[in-house]
């Protein structure tokens, strides 16, 4: 396991003490709990449905594994990792400093799938302009905290220098 490799101690040596952590793990909670609570609704609202559930759809999948991908490993993994970095533990900073990278990068890809499955098929209910504006918008929100922690590690994107 990679992080299993990676020294977290030389990692945290990076982070300056000045790193907002508590807003940057009220984000992340948000996200987790925002993010959890739609796909649980979702999910929810196809349990009782006769046939193929209205979120499948056009899609020909009996599930959909975004839903279990991010219930079972990601938003979990992000919730404990922002206790973490609430508690400055060197292991919360390696994950979610990855991770708001990872959320910043998906949030483009999503913006443009989106696009181009709506200019592909205007009539999908499964790739909207309405999807593509919002992952734009959550693209653009998600500069602040990846910006904020990056701004406070020492050999950064940001701050290149080791100095």
């Amino acid at each position: 396991m990679i992080l299993a490799s990676i020294d977290l101690g030389a990692v945290r040596a990076r982070v300056e003490p000045t790193l907002p952590v508590r807003p940057i793990a009220v984000y992340v909670w948000v996200i987790v709990v925002l993010n959890g609570a739609l796909w649980l609704k979702t999910a929810a609202s196809g349990m009782g449905a006769e046939g193929t559930p209205e979120f499948l759809v056009g899609t020909g999948l009996p599930t959909n594994p975004v839903y279990v991908e991010d219930l079972v490993f990601w938003l979990p993994l992000m919730a404990v990792a922002a206790w973490w970095l609430w508690r400055r533990l060197d292991r919360g900073y390696v994950v979610i400093g990855a991770m708001l990278v990872m959320w910043f990068v998906e949030s483009i890809t999503v913006a443009v799938d989106q696009w181009m499955g709506h200019r592909a098929d205007p009539t999908s209910d499964v790739a909207t302009l309405g999807g593509a504006y919002l992952f734009a918008a959550l693209a653009v929100i998600g500069i602040a905290p990846l910006t904020a922690f990056f701004r406070h590690v020492r050999g950064g994107p940001w701050r290149p220098s080791l100095r």
